[in-house]
């Protein structure tokens, strides 16, 4: 601290010299002898064996300025003071501060010490060894080496949505103004502040973020005149929402059971699935959450035939986060439902290159039938025929000899394909082989 007189002159004591050296001692004192206000040596005298100029006096203090941050001076009134403060302004005091002495010679006072701000410490072991009995002693052999402001801890950040970050900490000051929040997208980044919360708060939410995006965040506390340092930094990446793929946007003639896709999110555990016939989705047919695969079947007896559907999907992450819902789409069932399935399908080998094949026909509005083939059981099945509306029959012509084929049929309209009957197979006749005469044979 330095020691201001009225006649401009000044001492500067260095705290770190006082707690090396007991023998620095700032009073109205000299070797135990009190000084009157008389006295040519009134009222400080600087002793000590490391003084460089030997004892120095001043005369008339004005003002203490403190060299040190942040910390409380304390003195003691004797009973003649009267109670009144000997100092003006209000602890705690900060480097560079100025502590202004009132001027009235007729207040007596005892300095006690420098205490920090914080609370941490007390008086150092030099100061309860020097005599404190006289008034106006002033004592400056204690010091306050500044603790770092506590900064806060255990920050947390919690994507809660596409556009959301939440983030939390631990206060561990008890003497901040507010906290700033400083932020960078990636690792490779540049921090900015993006805001600043007030005394005792320790949640923000971070939103208008942008989908699938990585964001780093740290804290600190502040005060008047101070900055904590940073907390460990922390990261949260916002989860994407949801591109729907299939049915195509605007699709028509779509069945009452459309299996609805859409691309796997990033750090999606699960999805939320919505269909509606409004686009709003104020009211929703299907409102399934859950769903653990990138696909939707819709259950038969749901939809209604000949009716617009509008469908999103979001995505849900790790504690619960929610991405925003995906842009929606929409597609129309068919008029009306497509004919139905043939059944009783017979398979009939009548030679060795041709099969017969009948069914029943079960519906009265097809357009015809779909016949499709293959060639033995693990075949693949490809259709080689169409036949019209009512016809129950068909013969399969050009068959190879002594093969086993298998058939479904189907009927269709404008509408769409009704489901395939039950197949049914039947081998070829295999061509007899002459063995006897043979062949050419004479006489």
């Amino acid at each position: 601290m330095v020691i201001n007189a009225s006649d401009g002159s000044s001492t500067t004591i260095d705290s770190r010299n006082i707690i090396r050296n007991t023998n620095y001692i700032v009073a109205n004192s000299l070797n135990g002898s009190h000084f009157l206000d008389t006295d040519s040596n009134w009222p400080l005298r600087l002793n000590g064996a490391n003084a460089s100029s030997g004892n120095i006096s001043l005369k008339q203090i004005v003002s203490i300025t403190l060299l040190k941050k942040p910390y409380t001076l304390s003195l003691n009134a004797s009973p003649s003071a009267g109670g009144a403060p000997a100092f003006e302004g209000s602890s705690p005091f900060f480097s560079g501060d100025v502590v202004n002495i009132h001027a009235n010679s007729n207040l007596y006072y005892t300095f006690v010490g420098w205490t920090p701000a914080d609370g941490i410490g007390n008086a150092s072991a030099e100061d309860t060894n020097v005599s404190m009995t006289q008034s106006r002693d002033l004592t400056a052999q204690y010091t306050f080496t500044p603790m770092p402001n506590a900064s806060p801890s255990n920050l947390v950040a919690t994507a809660v949505s596409s556009s959301q970050i939440n983030l939390t900490w631990q206060d561990n000051s008890n003497n901040e103004t507010g906290f700033r929040i400083e932020r960078k997208t990636g690792a490779g980044g540049t921090y900015a502040q993006v805001t600043i919360v007030g005394v005792n708060v320790s949640a923000y939410s971070n939103t208008g973020l942008t989908a699938n995006t990585t964001y780093y965040y740290r804290v600190r506390s502040y005060g008047a005149r101070w900055t904590s340092n940073y907390c460990d930094e922390t990261s949260a990446t916002t989860i994407a929402a949801p591109v729907l793929t299939s049915p195509a946007n605007g699709a028509t003639g779509m069945t009452q059971t459309p299996r609805l896709v859409w691309r796997p999110s990033t750090g999606a555990l699960n999805y939320s699935v919505q269909v509606s016939t409004v686009s709003t989705f104020a009211t929703t047919v299907i409102n399934q959450a859950g769903v653990t695969d990138n696909f939707f079947d819709v259950a038969p007896g749901v939809l209604s035939w000949n009716t617009r559907y509008y469908w999103r999907v979001n995505a849900i992450g790790a504690a619960g986060s929610t991405s925003s819902w995906s842009t929606s789409r929409y597609f129309t069932t068919a008029r009306s439902s497509p004919p139905a399935e043939p059944s009783g399908l017979t398979a009939v080998a009548v030679s060795s290159t041709q099969i017969n094949l009948a069914w029943a026909d079960n519906s009265s509005d097809e357009t015809g039938f779909k016949i499709e083939r293959k060639i033995g059981a693990a075949g693949t099945y490809a259709q080689i025929a169409t036949v019209g509306a009512g016809v129950t029959t068909y013969n399969n012509t050009g068959c190879a000899a002594s093969t086993t084929y298998y058939y479904q049929v189907r009927s269709y309209s404008a509408v769409g394909n009704s489901n395939y009957c039950a197949e049914a197979n039947a081998t070829t006749i295999a061509a007899p082989v002459l063995t006897s005469p043979a062949n050419g044979a004479t006489g």
